[in-house]
């Protein structure tokens, strides 16, 4: 052998070597603090770490870690740990690790870094750097004021008459006095029984009033809950003010980060730019229990020599205060020297030319051209109009870091048509309904046109009690979602939301000279900022529509760290729809901290008995015990999907209080759940086929009793899980006897033998008491029996369900192993069900199955669930909370030949891909690094099944576990598999 091949031979071999290494070899990746990516303004003492690995190997899983945290990028370089150095911990855990080091300071950069020792005890390398910097530790943090602006000054405004009363002329009082000596003390006057009197019967009181301004005498009528005004501004709704500060600076700061806390929504400009991505920012929240503030670092944008900070801030009515008000407080360091600049009276404020609107439900936006300043936020601009802020009292309640994602543009949509509709109307249709912001370029007008535009989320050419007449040829539902825009005159004009959204389709134009272009009109949808992690596809395209149908609703009804019912009529975090979504939410989003911030505002709302409204964070609205019940439902939840531990921790009092309050109820109605008493609303299974709000024909209260009285065992269940996994098991076993004992009560006070039925042969009054054991086991197989007979025969083989029975349907259905039942529900065009809704040309799920009322709702957008975890197989394992274990379980029905599904865990990638051929069956499993997978295959016998092509004994990472039901099921650690077996369909 020559030298020259002897060299070649060794480099070969030595290669060979380096790619076996690097197969299999452990990198860690995905460095989160609370959730998120080097996030700013993190307000928690303990910050819970948490990261992936990565690894191409088989088997792969963390034996141990170390966690590194540094004041500076630089002694991170070095493996100075300063603020902590966890040493080697031998663990597997990546998720939710509190930090140990010492003791945060508000302000302070906490730079960090991890390495993992692997299945073998080999050490990785460091993760690349990350970092997190804290917010304000403690109120005394806060040196910023809240400001806001002046109230105007009317001077010559005479009041000649003023009374309060029904808006009738009827029991009205004379309330001039009153009204003239409030205007002496120059603030907002908001009409209410509070500031006029009149009591609890006053509640829809409305004030009138004729005055005289400038000469002119005008009448006002003003609603309950509006602010009176006067003046011009005043009378086009609720200015969007400008607040800025100049400054200086004698250099380009090392670092500089602003905190904004707002009582309204807000953006942030730096030398005429604007700040973030964000809108509509920050999130909703209980009125004076909490407020969010954000933090933005701005050094990028700041420069040495002259600066300036602005702050644009508004709002539509409803989630905030009466008045919009904001403090901002900036920490930089410039030529190694501290800077701070917080609000206070000498910054400056002047009206913008924007308006929130009030009309209908929400109104809309008025924008002023002529009163708009483009360059109000560039270091020397005019101070022509501008005015000192105003010192306001800070009652907005405390002050936190919003931890929940920020809302987003998502996706922006072009619009597909443009046609005239009569009497100088026009309509734009985008194809599709969506939640969220329209942008129209105007064409030169004349100064002073106004262009009105009305915003439609549905349209019918006859009329309907709830749409609006508008044009010659249409009928539409605006919910009174009107903006206008009025011209200055110039070229190159645009109207565009800013504090306020509309949930539309339509949008009728009225103003213009002539149809707009179709490309002059683009509709942006907003929604926060979820990270998709899932994705879902199958051979049917039904169901592929279905999913899309599903996915999207979700993400037209997410704004505000809350998912509100209807984004146009209530805009209401409801929590019995609320909870319906949630495995496909959790599935197909990261919405760790976008639920947890909403089980928060629930514990704002809870009373003092323990009872807990319908909706959160308003506070109010209709629902019934499972509406309520949205903290047990959805805690247990986030706790199966991420694994935070925490998270079960905050809310498990707030569940405790409200199972003692409904069990204190039935308790004096003979354990029967009443809502009788009037402490419930008790609506039941809400807007069923046939009982919605167009019928009349509600379900009787019976019916509402048996199925609230199953929810209640349900919601039992909920708590004592949470009780046994928080280690209270004196608490289990307490309601477990409590549940033995009521059953038997449940089921004897609402079956009726005779007819077979708890109230009524529907699909919901079967599946609730099966599902909480209420049903004898001496009845079980005959009343499944008769479900599956309502199901295939009475209803032809659609549901008959609501908002709450649907769900049901799906979960219990295929926790018992009939997904047949639910593939013949999903496979229908015809009334009821999603697939009548897309044979109609819904975009989004109806509030009803029939399309009566809201076509973007909350009540129906739980296919996915199925589709995802039935359909896909992708299942959470309580054994294994955060998909530590998981369940891979496909349901193979009807004519789906093939099914892709994926989830992004919080330890990474589960891939769920299927087919089936004649005689056989395919899978595509990934398991990813430091979990492990449940995973059933449908097999004719244990033989037939090979992985990876090897029979499943020669795989040392796949472990039979036992046969269930014509599959057979094993225990598979981290890889990529393909597992194939011969089936008989």
């Amino acid at each position: 052998m020559n030298l020259r091949l002897s060299s070649l031979i060794r480099l070969s071999v030595l290669v060979f070597i380096i790619q076996v290494c690097a197969f299999g070899q452990v990198q860690v990746a995905d460095l989160r603090c609370e959730y998120a990516v080097d996030p700013l303004g993190v307000d928690v003492a303990h910050p819970g770490l948490g990261w992936r690995i990565e690894s191409d190997g088989m088997g792969q899983k963390q034996t141990a870690y170390q966690i590194v945290v540094a004041s500076s990028l630089e002694k991170l370089k070095g493996d100075e740990g300063d603020l902590w150095d966890s040493g080697k911990v031998s663990s597997g855990q990546t998720l939710h690790i509190p930090y140990s080091g010492s003791e945060l300071q508000s302000g302070m950069e906490c730079h960090w870094k991890v390495r993992v020792w692997d299945k073998d005890g080999s050490q990785s390398e460091w993760s690349a750097p990350s970092k997190w910097v804290m917010g304000m530790l403690n109120p005394g943090d806060w040196t910023a004021k809240w400001i806001k602006a002046p109230h105007p000054k009317l001077d010559g405004l005479k009041i000649i008459s003023a009374t309060y009363g029904d808006s009738k002329g009827k029991e009205t009082i004379d309330v001039k006095e009153l009204l003239e000596a409030l205007l002496e003390q120059n603030k907002p006057i908001t009409v209410s029984s509070k500031t006029f009197g009149g009591g609890k019967k006053a509640n829809n009181y409305v004030l009138n009033v004729e005055y005289e301004l400038k000469g002119t005498k005008h009448k006002l009528t003003v609603n309950s809950k509006d602010v009176v005004a006067f003046d011009e501004q005043s009378r086009k709704g609720k200015a969007a003010p400008h607040f800025r500060k100049a400054f200086v600076l004698n250099g380009v700061p090392d670092s500089a980060r602003i905190t904004v806390n707002a009582a309204a929504f807000f953006e942030l400009f730096v030398n005429g730019e604007k700040v973030g991505q964000d809108v509509l920012t920050p999130a909703i929240a209980a009125v004076k229990k909490r407020s969010f503030s954000v933090t933005y670092d701005i050094q990028p944008y700041l420069k040495k020599g002259n600066n300036c900070i602005g702050l644009w801030v508004g709002h539509w009515d409803g989630p905030f205060s009466n008045e919009v008000k904001v403090r901002a407080q900036l920490a930089a360091v410039v030529n190694g020297k501290p800077f701070a600049l917080s609000t206070d009276e000498s910054w400056e404020t002047r009206n913008s030319g924007r308006y929130t609107t009030k009309s209908g439900s929400f109104g809309g936006e008025l924008v002023d051209a002529r009163e708009l300043v483009p360059d109000w936020s560039l270091p020397g601009s005019t101070s022509k109009g501008w005015s000192p802020a105003v010192v306001d009292k800070g009652d907005m309640g405390k002050s936190e870091n919003q931890s929940c994602p920020l809302n987003r543009i998502g996706k922006v949509i072009p619009a597909v048509s443009v046609k005239a509709i009569g009497k100088g109307l026009y309509e734009i249709d985008f194809g599709t309904a969506l939640t969220g912001w329209c942008r129209l370029k105007m064409p030169r007008l004349q100064p002073g046109t106004t262009v009105t535009m009305t915003f439609a989320d549905n349209k019918s050419p006859d009329q309907d009690s709830k749409m609006e007449k508008l044009g010659v040829s249409g009928w539409y539902q605006t919910f009174g979602q009107v903006s206008r825009f009025i011209s200055a005159g110039q070229s190159d004009e645009v109207f565009q939301h800013r504090f306020n959204y509309a949930a539309f389709r339509y949008v009728v134009v009225e103003g213009l000279p002539a149809a707009p272009k179709v490309s002059d009109a683009t509709a942006m949808l907003v929604e926060s900022d979820l990270e998709p992690v899932g994705a879902f596809e199958c051979s049917n395209e039904l169901l592929n529509r279905i999913f899309d149908l599903n996915e999207w609703t979700l993400r037209c009804l997410n704004l505000g760290g809350q998912s509100v019912d209807c984004p146009h009529r209530e805009r209401k975090g409801y929590g019995g729809d609320g909870q319906t979504p949630v495995e496909g939410v959790m599935t197909g989003f990261r919405a760790d901290g976008f639920f947890r911030k909403w089980l928060t505002d629930w514990k704002h709302v809870q009373k003092a008995d323990g009872s807990l409204p319908n909706t959160a964070p308003q506070g109010f609205g209709g629902g019934g015990p499972a509406w309520g019940g949205f903290v047990a439902a959805v805690t247990w939840r986030h706790y199966l999907y991420y694994g935070d531990r925490r998270v079960l921790e905050e809310n498990y009092d707030t569940v405790r209080k409200y199972v003692e309050y409904m069990e204190e109820v039935s308790r004096n109605n003979g354990d029967i759940l009443t809502g009788k008493t009037g402490r419930f609303s008790f609506i039941g299974d809400w807007v069923a086929p046939g009982r919605g709000m167009d019928s009349k024909n509600m379900p009787s209260h019976e019916a509402r009793e048996i199925f609230n009285n199953c929810y209640r065992i349900y919601h039992l269940q909920l708590y004592m899980k949470m009780a046994h996994a928080l280690g209270k098991d004196a608490e289990v076993a307490k309601y477990q006897k409590v549940i033995e004992k009521i059953r038997p009560i449940i089921h004897k006070q609402f079956y009726d033998a005779d007819s077979g039925t708890y109230v009524y042969d529907q699909q919901a009054y079967y599946i609730l008491p099966l599902m909480t054991g209420v049903v004898p086991e001496a009845l079980r197989s005959k009343v499944l029996k008769d479900l599956e007979k309502n199901i295939l025969v009475t209803r032809d083989g659609h549901l008959d369900t609501g908002l709450l029975g649907t769900y049901f349907l799906l979960e219990y259905l295929r926790e018992i192993g009939r997904s047949d039942l639910l593939f013949t529900i999903f496979n229908q065009t015809t009334y009821p069900g999603w697939g009548y809704m897309l044979e109609q040309g819904a975009t989004t799920v109806w509030e009803q199955w029939n399309g009566h009322w809201s076509h973007i709702h909350s009540c129906f957008p739980s296919a996915n669930n199925w589709l995802y975890q039935g359909l896909g197989g992708i299942q959470a394992d309580p054994a294994g909370p955060g998909f530590k274990k998981f369940i891979v379980k496909p349901e193979i029905v009807g004519d789906v030949i093939w099914v892709k599904a994926y989830h992004d865990s919080p330890y990474g990638r589960i891939v769920s891909n299927w087919k089936r051929e004649e005689g056989s069956f395919t899978m595509k499993v990934t398991v990813p690094p430091n979990s492990t997978g449940t995973v059933y295959v449908p097999a004719t016998s244990s033989a037939s099944v090979m992985v990876n092509g090897k029979a499943v004994a020669k795989n040392a990472y796949v472990t039979f576990i036992r046969q269930e039901q014509g599959r057979f099921v094993f225990n598979v650690e981290p890889g990529t598999y393909t597992i194939v077996s011969k089936w008989d369909d």
